[in-house]
């Protein structure tokens, strides 16, 4: 009886230093090392979008950079949106992934903002007005339901559409699986979005601790840099594996990829088709990082992948197969890398963050300075 006492209390003096050691780590990083803000939620069609009229902090892995964010009320990174449109007004959506979100800037400093101001200092007959939908993580195919739902309420004249290759990846269910609409290769709409009880779990036990605890994001990026660890993760669904967008690369990549190009290709397509048809004009810009920037994207992942890699991958062949579609297709496009890549060449100055690979400061002049020569042309 006495030992069986002296067991309880002992778990329960270790249950009590335990939650007291937690509350002050939690504490302090709230004091003197905060975390950020999330500004996900889920939604049954997109998988995830953002929270309208959120306003937070965001603070990437590498503290880089601190930038307040504001959500507006239709849901988008941007000042608010106004569906009335003037008879000289020129609207320009712009849809994207994180590169076009671009959460590491303040917004006045993001490229559409200055795109938008070199536009209209070049003109007094028509006013330019650009609206940015970019998500973080978003794919095309979620870029192609945003665009129905929610950007032709806002009448545009132009949508321009940042292509970055992870793309490929994220459309396919195969090589993503996240909990959204996806299509198949013959444009069916495949529903992914109906999760498993351990799915709800996962996401439910993954929400909390988000939006609780700094402590779960402080040692989350740092238990995902070991591999052991990374792999668990990945495998329990508490880590999204983005280092397949890498093996886009390979030579002679497995048929998911290509199957994954192929569907691609057909979303672009029926978003080139239905824009056609209202008169709106389509553009892709292509965006990657430089050679170099990718090869430090690939050091940073496991061993496993730089072992699949390590034969000298061909960085242009995946763009020009892009390309060559978009051609055959007669869908305009703009590769913004001959710039990006000439500019780190001339300069040995990188245009992106060390750690994630967005656009820095500079990098976002160099994208709108691209844009602006490419639409005056």
């Amino acid at each position: 009886m006495i030992k069986a006492k002296t067991i309880i209390i002992n778990i329960s003096l270790l249950i009590f230093v335990t939650v007291l050691l937690f509350a002050i780590f939690e504490i302090s990083l709230r004091l003197f090392y905060p975390q950020g803000d999330i500004f996900y939620r889920f939604n049954p069609v997109v998988g995830w979008d953002y929270p309208p009229n959120k306003e937070g902090l965001y603070i990437n892995d590498a503290r880089d950079y601190k930038t307040i964010i504001q959500i507006n009320s239709f849901g988008f990174r941007d000042e608010e949106f106004n569906t009335q449109k003037s008879e000289n007004e020129y609207r320009i959506i712009l849809l994207g992934d994180s590169q076009t979100a671009s959460f590491e800037v303040p917004i006045e400093k993001r490229f559409d903002s200055i795109l938008e101001e070199k536009l209209n200092n070049n003109t007094e007959d028509i006013n330019y007005k650009i609206y940015n939908l970019g998500v973080q993580g978003y794919s095309t195919d979620q870029e192609y339901f945003t665009l129905r739902k929610k950007g032709l309420e806002l009448k545009p004249d132009l949508v321009i559409l940042l292509f970055h290759p992870n793309d490929f990846q994220d459309n396919s269910l195969k090589l993503s699986n996240h909990n959204k609409l996806y299509f198949d290769k013959n444009l069916s709409i495949i529903n992914n979005s109906k999760r498993s009880t351990k799915k709800v779990i996962v996401e439910k036990i993954k929400e909390i601790l988000r939006n609780n605890f700094y402590t779960y994001k402080f040692v989350g990026i740092r238990i995902k840099k070991i591999d052991v660890f990374k792999n668990t993760l990945l495998k329990s669904g508490f880590l999204y594996n983005s280092s397949s967008n890498y093996l886009f690369y390979q030579k002679n990549p497995k048929k998911e990829f290509i199957d994954a190009e192929n569907i691609t290709y057909q979303i672009l397509k029926l978003m080139d088709n239905e824009l056609n048809q209202k008169n709106v004009t389509f553009l892709i810009v292509l965006f990657d990082v430089t050679e170099q920037e990718v090869q430090l994207g690939i050091t940073q992942y496991s061993k496993q992948l730089r072992e699949k890699l390590s034969s000298n991958p061909d960085f242009d062949k995946t763009f020009n197969k892009l390309k060559f579609f978009l051609i055959k297709n007669d869908i305009a496009y703009f590769d913004t890398r001959y710039a990006t890549n000439k500019f780190y060449q001339e300069n040995n100055e990188s245009l992106t963050f060390n750690v994630d690979s967005h656009l820095n400061e500079k990098g976002h002049v160099i994208m709108a300075q691209e844009i602006y020569n490419y639409l005056q042309k």
